[in-house]
């Protein structure tokens, strides 16, 4: 019977144990659930951001050839008005 109350005590201890691991599992489990979204946001975010920049950039290339080519037009004004 001692023997018998032992296993028992011991299948009670394991039963704690795998109760226990089964909880850390399932915290570890939101844990990468929400590691995994926040990333997804993260990524999402950044490329927004780079997209962003991008165009920024791009129109930024455009003026500049606006600018430069109306820097020519007044040039090309000025050498006329000279010439007049």
């Amino acid at each position: 019977m001692n023997k018998l109350s032992l296993e028992n005590e011991t299948l009670k201890v394991e039963l704690q144990f795998k109760s226990k691991k089964d909880e850390e599992i399932s915290h570890l489990k939101q844990q990468l659930d929400q590691y995994q979204k926040d990333n997804i946001k993260l990524i999402s975010d950044q490329a927004f951001y780079i997209f962003i920049f991008k165009t920024t950039f791009i129109e930024i290339k455009k003026l500049k050839k606006d600018i430069e080519s109306k820097n020519n037009e007044i040039q090309i004004m000025k050498y006329y008005i000279l010439l007049h």
